[in-house]
């Protein structure tokens, strides 16, 4: 019963520091405000045929008032190519990010993402999400055929 007291004060000791640092940084951050506004951070696709390469596209804007800077854009599988801007982003410009995909020896469901790590006074991080479905290619050309 006499521990729990000394417990309780060993633990606000220990936390104090952090909590510190973390309404520090929570003051700073109101100084100078940047922020990504995507359109949109998943994409449903249409069905695709087997061998197209398809771009997706996700607009975004700055809607703070620092410059963004994305460092780089990372796929989940190397049949989903980014593409980024590599300079910085002004306040209230807008850019986008390309994935690039292909179906070549892809038929059926597909999930990716991207990964895009972007600097605005501090390394952010943000997930963008395609999901679709692709037909094998003897069923696209039955398609094209048919019409």
């Amino acid at each position: 019963m006499f521990l729990l007291p000394f417990i309780l004060y060993s633990f606000s000791i220990a936390i104090t520091p952090y909590t510190s640092a973390y309404n520090l940084a929570l003051e700073s951050s109101h100084i100078e405000s940047t922020s990504i506004q995507f359109d949109t951070k998943s994409i449903i696709s249409d069905t695709l045929c087997e061998g197209e390469i398809t771009d997706f596209v996700y607009r975004f804007k700055n809607t703070g008032n620092t410059s963004i800077h994305i460092l780089n854009v990372r796929s989940s599988c190397g049949c989903y190519v980014p593409e980024w801007p590599k300079d910085e982003i002004l306040p209230g410009r807008t850019a986008e990010i390309i994935g690039r995909y292909s179906t070549r020896y892809r038929p059926g469901p597909f999930a990716r993402s991207l990964t895009v790590n972007y600097n605005d006074g501090l390394v952010q991080r943000v997930m963008l999400f395609v999901r679709g479905y692709t037909l094998p290619k003897e069923l696209c050309q039955n398609k094209i055929e048919g019409v």
